[in-house]
């Protein structure tokens, strides 16, 4: 009987280690701090100036998928107040001529420009969000960068 009741006990003991070391790890985890990420001596450059006042932020494009093969490209644009209202005249040859995607936009359907909450200051920028799909039909959107819609 008393080896038997040392089985058990060992059996206990073992799942009881075992149940509790999750635990454990889930706080060790916890209590580690993450690594420093290194200094490079070359910073990720995210905007490229486009011509004067144009800046475009690069968005990494899908990978082609034959399961979904019409994906939009994307693009995120910062301007000067200046070259906003010459895109506002016509917003189609603005994106082309400045060459934002690999086909041209043909059509753009969609524009949706946010109304600030404070009034333009000197030195501000206007923000635009294309959306580009294959049939070269485009929708941007305008946001003001000194201030949040209303």
């Amino acid at each position: 009987m008393g080896r038997v009741k040392c089985e058990i006990a060992s059996v206990i003991c073992l799942a009881l280690l075992a149940v509790s070391l999750p635990v454990r790890a889930q706080e060790a985890a916890q209590e580690k701090k993450p690594a420093p990420v290194p200094m490079t001596t070359k910073a990720t450059k995210i905007w490229e100036k486009l011509a004067n006042g144009v800046w475009e932020a690069k968005v990494p494009r899908f990978p082609y998928d034959k399961k979904e093969e019409y994906k939009p490209e994307f693009a995120v644009i910062r301007l000067s107040p200046e070259r906003y209202e010459e895109f506002k005249k016509d917003r189609k040859e603005f994106v082309n001529k400045h060459k934002i995607f690999g086909k041209e936009v043909k059509k753009q359907d969609l524009f949706y420009e946010a109304t600030p909450k404070k009034e333009d200051p000197d030195d501000s920028y206007w923000y635009l969000v294309i959306v580009h799909w294959p049939s070269s039909t485009a929708a941007i959107s305008s946001y003001p960068g000194w201030t949040e819609p209303k």
